[in-house]
């Protein structure tokens, strides 16, 4: 036990030594350096210090972006996956823009719901395996204000606020 507690405080004082300045350079932010995986900006914080999913929209592909602008313009609470692919489908013909398929749609808004901007909800059929939450049961929910996402999508790209009306 004493050897695991002498390495553990080795450790800590190698990695203070790490981020230590040396004299003459400007200190480092203690947060991670950005790479291009990780976006510069810091997403916005709501409350209880819980990062904000609307403050990436504006770094969302164009195609997240313009699912999330169909979803935010849907009458209802919910829609079923084909519903929405179809819409996505209208819209970016709209936009003179190059439509994904309805894997691709799919595979769309489970990164939008990893986001945690949706649900997808949909139960398994026996014998139907790999379907689940991407097939035509699945059902899609906004997990998120649809007035506080509409403001989100026209901040981050007024084209598709005003698609919104």
């Amino acid at each position: 036990e004493q050897a695991l507690m002498e390495a553990a405080e080795a450790d800590s004082a190698e990695e203070v030594a790490i981020d230590a300045p040396t004299p003459g350079t400007p200190a480092r932010s203690s947060g991670p350096l950005p790479t291009a995986s990780t976006p510069c900006k810091r997403p916005r914080l709501a409350r209880g210090g819980r990062t904000d999913p609307l403050g990436a929209v504006g770094q969302l592909p164009l195609e997240q972006q313009v699912l999330l602008c169909v979803l935010a313009a849907a009458a209802g609470d919910a829609a079923r996956v084909p519903d929405i692919c179809a819409r996505y489908k209208e819209s970016s013909r709209q936009l003179h823009r190059a439509t994904l398929g309805k894997d691709e749609v799919a595979a769309a808004l489970q990164a939008l719901e990893q986001r945690g901007l949706l649900s997808l909800r949909g139960a398994r059929r026996q014998g139907a395996p790999g379907r689940g939450r991407r097939g035509s049961d699945a059902v899609v929910e906004l997990c998120v204000s649809r007035k506080a996402l509409r403001e989100a999508i026209a901040e981050a790209n007024p084209l598709l606020g005003r698609c919104l009306g």
